[in-house]
C-alpha cells in the first residue's frame, strides 16, 4: 500500500514538473487583465473654458459648436472673449444663440472660413455690447436671423463686413426693439436673394432711417436726375456725388426740397454725354454718422446709399409695362435712351446701339434750313448745358431782339442760344446779323449735319437722335 501511495505521488510530482515545462503559462488566481493593458485616451481639452469668479467663458483653438453651444441659457456666464487664435467653426449657425451674456467681444476670432452665420446670436436678450470689429465675413452666405431678438442692443458696427456673397438675410435684426444705430457704410446687398422682415420691430432705429422713395428726370437743357427721399429725425446732411463733382444739402437748404407729401425731392444735373454714369447719395447725422438707407422697409441699400443714373432710370421705366402702354410717354423714354447713347457715342467713343432712328431723312428736316445759308456756321452743344452757337466775325448780333455777346473758342467767334429745354429743340429763332434777319434753330444743325455726305456715322446717328428726342418731347409737353 506504501509503494502504490509513492507511485502515486511521484506520478503527481512528474505531472506538475511537465505542465511546468509546458509551453503555456501557469494558471493563477489574480488575472493578467488586473494590470490592464487597455490604453485609454485622456478626454480632450474643451475649447470653451469658463472662470466661475469672473463669469469669464473664454474661447480658444479650433472651436467646437458643441463646447459653446452647452453654455446658452447659463446665467452664469457674463462675458464671452476669445482668446489668440481663436478660430471659429465653418458652420457657426446658432453658435451663442440663447446665450445669457451681456458682452461678447470676439475681436480675436478667426472667421475666415465661417461660411454660416444664421442664428449666430439668436435670441441673446441680455447682450449689450458685440464687438464683431475684426470679422471676416467675406465666405458666409447666410445671415438669416442672426441677431434676432438682441433686445437690449442698441449699436452695432458692421462696417467691416463683406457681405458680397450673402444670400439670405431674413429677419437679420428682427425684434432689435432697443436698436438705435447700425453702420452699414461696408454692407453689399446685391447678392441677397431674400432680406424679408430684416428690420421688423426695429422701431428705436427709424429716426437714423431715410427711404428712397422714386425717380424721375427733368428735360431742361441739362438733364436733370431726381431722386425723392423720405427724411428720418435725425437727417442733418445730404451728399451727391457724381461726374460733375459733389453737392451738400443740409439745413434750411432741406425747406426749399420739400414736397406736398412730405418727400424731399433733390437734383443733381447731367448732360447727355453722362446719363450712364452714377450718381451716389449718402446721408448723414449731426455727429457726421452716415445714416440707413433703405428701398423699403425690408430692403436695405447697398453700404447704406443710394446709386442711380439717368440710364438707370430710362431702364426701370422701360421694365414697366403700365406706363409704357402710353405712346407719349413711350416714345419720349425711347428717345430720350436714343438721344444719350447716340451723344456718349459721338463725344467718348462708345459703341451703343442706337434704334428707331433709321428712317429720318432730308425730308424730315427740310423745313428747318437755316435762313442764312452755308455762310454762316452751325455748332449744337449736347455735352454740356444744350445750346446752339452761330459763328460769325460780325459784332452786330442779336438774337430774338436782345443784344448778343461774342464768345471766342479756338480762336472762333462765336454768339450762342443756350439753357434750351427738350421740348423747345423744334423751336425755331430769330437772329439779327449786321441788321438782317435769319431764322435758325437747333434742328438746322441736324439739317446741316443730314445734308452732308461727309459726315461721320456718329455723327449722322446723333442728328438723326436729337431730331426724335426732340419730336419726342415736344409731343409730350403738349
Amino acid at each position: 500500500m506504501e509503494k502504490n501511495l509513492m507511485k502515486k505521488t511521484a506520478a503527481a510530482i512528474m505531472a506538475v514538473a511537465l505542465t511546468g515545462s509546458g509551453m503555456y503559462a501557469p494558471v493563477v488566481n489574480k488575472a493578467i487583465s488586473g494590470s490592464s493593458l487597455t490604453a485609454y485616451a485622456e478626454e480632450a481639452a474643451s475649447t470653451a473654458s469658463f472662470d466661475e469668479e469672473t463669469g469669464i467663458l473664454t474661447l480658444s483653438g479650433n472651436v467646437l459648436s458643441n463646447d459653446v453651444k452647452k453654455w446658452k441659457g447659463n446665467d452664469n456666464v457674463k462675458k464671452v472673449v476669445c482668446a489668440e487664435g481663436t478660430k471659429l467653426p465653418a458652420d457657426s449657425s446658432s453658435l451663442f444663440s440663447n446665450f445669457r451674456a451681456e458682452e461678447i467681444d470676439l475681436s480675436n476670432a478667426d472667421t475666415s472660413e465661417v461660411t454660416t452665420m444664421a442664428d449666430m446670436f439668436y435670441r441673446c436678450v441680455n447682450l449689450r455690447s458685440l464687438d464683431l470689429s475684426s470679422f471676416n465675413t467675406s465666405s458666409v452666405v447666410n445671415m438669416g436671423y442672426m441677431f434676432t431678438g438682441c433686445s437690449s442692443l442698441v449699436s452695432l458696427d458692421l462696417s467691416s463686413f463683406d457681405t458680397s456673397k450673402v444670400k439670405k438675410m431674413t429677419d437679420m435684426f428682427h425684434t432689435c426693439s432697443s436698436l438705435e444705430y447700425v453702420d452699414f457704410s461696408g454692407f453689399d446687398t446685391s447678392s441677397v436673394t431674400d432680406m424679408k422682415y430684416i428690420f421688423y420691430g426695429c422701431d428705436a432705429l427709424k429716426p437714423n432711417m431715410i427711404f428712397l422713395k422714386g425717380q424721375s428726370v427733368t428735360l431742361d437743357s441739362y438733364l436733370g436726375a431726381n431722386i425723392y427721399i423720405e427724411p428720418c429725425a435725425n437727417l442733418a446732411k445730404v451728399v451727391f456725388s457724381g461726374p460733375n463733382g459733389d453737392i451738400t444739402y443740409s439745413g434750411s437748404q432741406f425747406d426749399g426740397l420739400t414736397q406736398d407729401d412730405g418727400r424731399y425731392k433733390f437734383t443733381y444735373l447731367v448732360n447727355a454725354t453722362q446719363a450712364n454714369e452714377n450718381i451716389t447719395v449718402k446721408a448723414y447725422d449731426k455727429d457726421g454718422r452716415q445714416l440707413i438707407v433703405c428701398k423699403s422697409a425690408n430692403l436695405l441699400s447697398s453700404r447704406s446709399q443710394v446709386e442711380y443714373s439717368v440710364s438707370k432710370y430710362i431702364s426701370d421705366v422701360k421694365n414697366t409695362g403700365s406706363i409704357m402702354s402710353v405712346q407719349k410717354i413711350a416714345d419720349l423714354v425711347n428717345g430720350l435712351d436714343n438721344y444719350c447713347k447716340a451723344a456718349e457715342n459721338y463725344f467718348n467713343k462708345t459703341d451703343n446701339v442706337i434704334e428707331g432712328i433709321d428712317n429720318i431723312d432730308m425730308n424730315d428736316v427740310n423745313k428747318y434750313a437755316p435762313g442764312f445759308g452755308t455762310d454762316i456756321s452751325l455748332s449744337l452743344v449736347l455735352n454740356s448745358m444744350v445750346a446752339v452757337r452761330l459763328y460769325t466775325d460780325s459784332s452786330d448780333v442779336e438774337i430774338n431782339s436782345d443784344k448778343a455777346t461774342a464768345k471766342t473758342k479756338n480762336g472762333l467767334q462765336y454768339y450762342e442760344l443756350s439753357d434750351i429745354p427738350a421740348h423747345s429743340l423744334c423751336n425755331m429763332y430769330t437772329a439779327s446779323i449786321n441788321g438782317t434777319k435769319y431764322d435758325f434753330g437747333p434742328m438746322s444743325y441736324v439739317y446741316r449735319v443730314l445734308n452732308n455726305n461727309d459726315a461721320s456715322p456718329a455723327l449722322t446717328s446723333m442728328a438723326k437722335a436729337t431730331y426724335v428726342y426732340a419730336n419726342a418731347a415736344k409731343a409730350y409737353k403738349n
